[in-house]
Parts: structure tokens; C-alpha cells; sequence
């Protein structure tokens, strides 16, 4: 799609609430003027940049400033309504590469499909030449563009997309659960319960829904309640397989059945009723999740996590004075585990101690930061991680172990 700036109305918007801290750009001098040039049928120019198409969320993708190539752009779909964290953030193209200034500019889509002025734009952050953007975003069609900050920076680079699981564009680049089902890796997914379902009797909502939703990858689209699935697939019979993603902290559900002698079935988010991937004659199709790593690892230990420095530590009793962002995530982080604490007065009375602690930490590569809160229960530790001041949970503590992280 053509790009055409407007060059009125430029606004320098202040990107995140994170302490960044960028260079005196009186030591770099000038930064050159990406709107001077309005030839739109100019190659290499912003506005017809290089476009390599869909920046999958996850999956860092790469390129190089140079003569020719001197803006570069990518985009994406945020996919859910409300308020999305997301950050892009611009790093060396290989470990221990130079670095290269750049500049970072972000825009929505229009409803007229054009792109219009850039949003949010930045050139160094966090002490470095390296851009970085962190902000909420709706739902919609976003494109970055990458320039050097004269037209004479030349260099490789890396840009990389984290945002909320699902939110963002879709389908992944690479699937973490490989090319076919039969060869998913052993080594990132351990494999729990392995049953072979044969009746809808008995089996809760959610399980019905997930298994209507597999026998429809399959040419059986016309089926609406589990007993049809169940008399539709070969044998009467639908396997049900738990995948554990030592990496990523989720649990999946692999529902997979015969359809005229061959395999057929969806993959779900253990409490999610649209599929993670779908296996179509023994392959992995539609799939939306790339192979991640959880920012927080796999058990409620902060400090065993390299990337991770903790900023503050608070700690909360009935008398402390809150903010209604705190009680919300206090109240949220409870509910997890025992929904019926609708009150902060309800919370304190539960929790050992009557106590629950806040820490405050951030992810150093990407200054993206966290609110965790975690509280006793009987003798075991449970709790939640935020994305800082929003309810929107990056990961879940349950018993000291991590659970449906968000963050990666």
C-alpha cells in the first residue's frame, strides 16, 4: 500500500512511563528531514519505504540501513478491543552487534486506509542510539517505519514486536508446536493426561465448545454440539492430549480425531475456545503461537531471572493507603485463586498474615515494566503479575509456579 505523510500537524508525542533517557541530540547534531522529499513515486524514500510485510509478534525480524535502503517498514494488527501494552523495540541484528541510530516511527490505519501522520515516534531511549516504543494500543492496523537518523546511517538491525498473547498479528512467522502433530518437540513440551473420549456425558462447557471447534477444522464445519462431534469422528472416539510449554508457561489441550482414516483436530489454550493451531490430515495449520520464552520463568523466583531487576518492594496490610489502581490489582491477583473475595477488607482477612507484597521490576532489554503481587495462602505462595499499572495479567502464580504468562 502507497504511503503518504502529511506533513501538518507533527506531533512529538511522549511514547511510555518508563524512565527513558535519550542523548543530547546537540551531540549528534541534526536529524535529517524524512518529510523534504514528497516525490511519492521515489524509490526508497518514506514515502515508499522497503516493506517486508507482517511483523509477527515474538519473532524479532531483521534488516540493514544502507545506500539504497534507507527506511523500512513493517506492520501489524492488534486484534482485540480495549487497551493493549505493546512494545517495539530496536536492537542489535546479532549478539554483540553495533549499534546503529535509529528512529522509530509508529502509525494506525485509517478508516480510509491511509496512514495518515505518524502517532508516536523515538529516536534513543534508554541511554542508548536504539529506539523503543511502549504504549496501549486498540484494536487496528499498525505500521513501524525504521530510519537511520542522517540519511549516512548504515547498519544492520534487529525490531522486535512484544505485545499480549493473541493480540497481534497472526499467523506466526515459526510455530512452537512444529510442522506436524506427531512430531511435536519433546524437549518444549512435556506431555501430561492422555485420554481417549468417547461420550459428551459429563464433560463441562468449555471442553464441549473446544471439541465442537476441532471437528470443524475438519470438512465437518456443519457440526454445532459435542454428541455430533463424538458420531461423526471414526471410531466414536476423540483424543485428548495435555501439552505443557516448559518455555512459554501455558498449558495446551490437543483434541485430535480420525476423519476418514485421517488426523484432524484443533489445539487449544487450556481455557480458550478458539484454537492455538489446528491439525489438518496430520499437520500443524492456522497456527497463532510462536515458539516463546516467558520473561519470568517458570517458578515464582524473580531473581533466578537474569533479565529481570526488581525496582521496589512494598508491602500492604489493612491500614496502608492505596490507590484504586493497587486495589484493583490486589483484588484481581485474589480473585484467581479464590473468586468469592469481592472486598480488600475480604482479601487481608484470607491472606496469612494479613499481608500481601508488591514488587516492582523490569524487563532490562525492552524497559518494559511489571507490578507483581503475591500473598499466602495456607502455607503456599499465590499471586499475579501485571503489566505495570493496568490489570491486564502478564503472569499467573499459582502454589510458587508460574502459570499463563502473557509476557515474553
Amino acid at each position: 500500500m502507497q504511503h503518504r505523510h502529511l506533513v501538518s500537524s507533527l506531533l512529538l508525542l511522549s511514547l511510555t512511563s518508563l524512565a527513558t533517557a535519550c542523548l543530547d541530540s546537540d551531540d549528534k547534531g541534526t536529524e535529517d528531514d524524512p518529510f523534504g522529499d514528497l516525490d511519492v513515486a521515489k524509490d526508497d524514500s518514506f514515502q515508499q519505504p522497503t516493506h517486508h510485510g507482517e511483523l509477527a509478534y515474538g519473532v524479532p525480524a531483521t534488516s540493514a540501513l544502507a545506500r539504497t535502503a534507507r527506511f523500512h517498514a513493517w506492520e501489524f494488527d492488534v486484534l482485540l478491543p480495549g487497551q493493549t501494552p505493546v512494545a517495539l523495540a530496536l536492537a542489535p541484528a546479532v549478539a554483540s552487534g553495533p549499534t546503529v541510530d535509529t528512529v522509530l516511527y509508529l502509525y494506525k490505519q485509517q478508516p480510509s486506509g491511509r496512514w495518515g501522520s505518524y502517532i508516536a515516534r523515538n529516536d534513543d531511549a534508554n541511554g542508548s542510539l536504539w529506539s523503543y516504543l511502549s504504549r496501549s494500543l486498540d484494536a487496528g492496523r499498525y505500521r513501524i517505519i525504521v530510519k537511520g537518523y542522517t540519511e549516512r546511517t548504515y547498519g544492520k538491525f534487529g525490531v522486535k514486536l512484544s505485545c499480549d498473547r493473541y493480540a497481534c498479528s497472526q499467523p506466526v512467522a515459526t510455530c512452537a508446536f512444529g510442522d506436524t502433530f506427531a512430531g511435536i518437540d519433546r524437549q518444549r513440551f512435556a506431555f501430561g493426561t492422555d485420554e481417549r473420549l468417547t461420550s459428551a456425558a459429563g464433560l463441562d462447557a468449555t471442553t464441549r465448545a473446544q471439541i465442537v471447534r476441532a471437528m470443524n477444522a475438519s470438512s465437518h464445519t456443519d457440526v454445532t454440539t459435542a454428541e455430533q462431534a463424538f458420531a461423526r469422528a471414526d471410531g466414536g472416539e476423540i483424543r485428548r492430549l495435555e501439552l505443557r510449554d516448559w518455555f512459554a508457561v501455558r498449558v495446551y489441550l490437543a483434541y485430535e480425531y480420525g476423519a476418514g482414516d485421517n488426523s484432524y483436530g484443533a489445539i487449544f489454550d487450556e481455557r480458550d475456545l478458539e484454537p492455538a493451531a489446528e491439525i489438518h490430515d496430520g499437520d500443524i495449520a492456522a497456527c497463532t503461537v510462536p515458539p516463546a520464552t516467558c520473561i519470568f520463568g517458570g517458578h515464582d523466583d524473580l531473581a533466578a531471572q537474569p533479565d529481570l531487576a526488581v525496582l521496589r518492594e512494598t508491602t500492604f496490610d489493612p491500614g496502608t493507603d492505596t490507590t484504586a489502581m493497587i486495589r484493583s490489582q490486589i483484588l484481581a491477583a485474589a480473585q484467581l485463586h479464590v473468586p468469592e473475595l469481592t472486598t480488600m477488607t475480604a482479601v487481608f482477612e484470607r491472606v496469612t498474615d494479613h499481608e500481601v507484597r508488591r514488587v516492582d521490576v523490569v524487563h532490562t532489554p525492552t524497559r518494559r515494566e511489571f507490578n507483581v503481587y503475591t500473598f499466602i495462602l495456607g502455607d503456599h505462595r499465590y499471586g499475579a503479575a501485571f503489566w505495570k499499572d493496568t490489570t491486564t495479567f502478564a503472569v499467573e502464580i499459582h502454589d510458587s509456579v508460574h502459570e499463563r504468562c502473557d509476557a515474553f
